[in-house]
């Protein structure tokens, strides 16, 4: 470190720094690997302590308490509730067909089919409406940045390296 910049009015902190002899830093993938090693081998040590504790109990593995209470909260909070969807799908199939009149197509007037015809009636106004208000607010932005320097920038590396006014094939 050049000694002969440390100055009076400079801070005293970088004054210490610069009286400081050279020390090389030591590289950094020995010293990950080195504490590498230190974390494995201390894991190492912690399972085999813990599968000691618990294999060596002849008690604890007719009983095994961890895997049966992981069995109780899969079923509670997984298997349950998985469950539900499915089932409720099912049961709404299995009530449209039974309410569907006798003499009438089973396909085409089943409740569930009728209410989701009301229901496209109903609503295609409204999101026709919504759709030309979201095209009116997008548009002006689309065109501006249809002319804007990205824009071009995208259309010309298009054809970087090839031949303009050439027919490219598709793939190659």
């Amino acid at each position: 470190q050049p000694k002969d910049m440390a100055g009076v009015k400079e801070d005293i902190v970088l004054r210490v720094w610069r009286q400081l002899p050279e020390i090389p830093l030591p590289n950094l993938y020995a010293v990950g690997g080195v504490l590498t090693c230190l974390w494995a081998y201390r894991m190492f040590g912690t399972f085999n302590r813990l599968m000691t504790v618990r294999f060596g109990d002849i008690n604890y593995q007719l009983r095994r308490p961890d895997v049966l209470a992981n069995k109780v909260v899969a079923l509670k909070y997984l298997a349950l509730p998985l469950a539900i969807v499915p089932v409720g799908a099912v049961l709404c199939c299995g009530c449209s067909v039974a309410m569907t009149p006798e003499g009438e197509d089973a396909r085409a007037l089943a409740p569930l089919r009728r209410q989701a015809i009301a229901l496209r009636e109903a609503l295609a106004g409204p999101c026709r409406e919504a759709s030309f208000l979201a095209r009116d607010a997008v548009g002006p932005l689309a065109e501006e940045l249809e002319v804007g320097p990205l824009a071009n920038f995208a259309r010309r590396s298009q054809t970087v390296g090839r031949e303009v006014g050439s027919p490219q094939p598709l793939f190659g």
